[in-house]
């Protein structure tokens, strides 16, 4: 009985040592998998083949929202709140663009990046 008890504890350790090897290698082949998110990007870049950013224009229609952030430019507010609101319209790539228009207005906006 004692050997039997012993085969199938051996039995167990076989078969379950395997797939904890392979969950802990799963784990580390997805972290790094993590890349690093892209950001805005510094004052000026521009990744779209599109209109550039300096001659963008404000586009009415996506609401009233935003809230004030710390900054001594009154249009870079409004197109950071402009950017908010295209965010909430689920218009990520126009957002993207409306927040960099910020920043080339105020390059000291953290909230802009």
């Amino acid at each position: 009985m004692r050997t039997l008890l012993m085969c199938g504890v051996a039995a167990a350790v076989v078969m379950i040592g395997p797939s904890a090897v392979a969950d802990a290698t799963v784990d580390r082949a997805m972290m790094d998998l993590n890349l690093p998110l892209l950001v805005c990007g510094p004052p000026g870049a521009d990744d779209d083949a599109g209109t550039p950013i300096a001659d963008m224009v404000m586009v009415d229609g996506f609401g009233t929202g935003g809230f004030q952030i710390e900054t001594a430019s009154v249009e870079a507010q409004a197109w950071f709140n402009h950017g908010v609101r295209l965010r909430w319209a689920f218009e990520h790539n126009e957002s993207v663009r409306a927040f960099r228009k910020a920043r080339l207005l105020d390059p000291t906006c953290a909230m802009c990046a």
